[in-house]
């Protein structure tokens, strides 16, 4: 996992925006272990690793 200076939800979305998932997703891991109940948090971790199973390069 990822040592980010910054574990805001923020910085997990910016970094989601810039395409850097798997960072991002260390960070919302972070965030819900410190609030596991947290709908919205989980929600959008979902979202994250959706986004990135789309963006993958398809081998041909």
């Amino acid at each position: 996992m990822f040592d980010e200076p910054f574990p805001t939800l923020t910085m997990a979305r910016i970094l989601a925006d810039q395409g850097h998932f798997k960072r991002s997703l260390a960070i919302y891991a972070t965030l819900l272990r410190e609030e596991p109940g947290n709908r919205e948090l989980s929600a959008e971790a979902d979202g994250i690793r959706a986004q990135s199973r789309s963006r993958r390069p398809q081998v041909h």
